[in-house]
């Protein structure tokens, strides 16, 4: 799958994951994991429109990771927070 477009909003990263066609892809798990350390800090699973929404703990450097049963589904992207 191709990375999410992402937005940041305040401590939250937003996003729409789409699979090869464009299509939204529902029931990804998206986690953002600190670029510092590699820690995942939260993670979420898309909707039926492939949004959404991870709430983070603290300010950072995150990236996103996408898995898709239980099979990574994507690259990573930084997102700074």
């Amino acid at each position: 799958m191709p990375a999410p477009a992402a937005a940041l909003e305040g401590e939250t990263i937003t996003g729409t994951v789409v699979d090869e066609t464009g299509a939204p892809a529902r029931g990804v798990q998206v986690i953002a994991v600190s670029a510092e350390s590699g820690i995942s800090h939260t993670e979420t699973t898309t909707g039926f429109t492939g949004a959404y929404t991870l709430r983070l703990s603290r300010a950072g450097g995150y990236r996103t990771r996408r898995q898709c049963s239980g099979v990574h589904a994507g690259g990573e992207a930084d997102q700074p927070a």
